[in-house]
């Protein structure tokens, strides 16, 4: 994003978040692959606040990220899963646009 900030202001606004929890829809965000991370606009209203717009930055990690992680705080990653928003019983691909979670075993030691 430092070799071209004007990306974000150019991003198209959405309020898919909102509504659905739906953030992969390629159109809707930048993905800055190098960095692992997802910049996009949402928009936001009721709650009784004024609408607002907002720029959302999330960060994606590899199993391997997560397995290091864990490694630090002295775990060990036995599987990790994508599942479904509240449906956890039943993997999913991890580009599954159904895949809103991501469960994981980790064990002491």
């Amino acid at each position: 994003m430092e070799d071209n900030p004007r990306l974000l202001q150019e991003l198209p606004p959405s309020r898919v978040m909102q509504q659905s929890g739906n953030i992969f829809k390629p159109e809707l965000f930048h993905l800055d692959e190098e960095a692992g991370i997802v910049y996009r606009k949402e928009q936001f209203e009721g709650d009784g606040r004024p609408p607002g717009e907002y720029i959302v930055r999330d960060r994606r990690y590899t199993r391997e990220d997560v397995a290091a992680m864990c490694g630090q705080a002295g775990l060990s990653l036995v599987w990790a899963r994508p599942v479904a928003l509240g449906m956890w019983e039943q993997e999913l691909a991890a580009d599954d646009p159904k895949a809103k979670e991501i469960l994981f075993l980790v064990e002491r030691g």
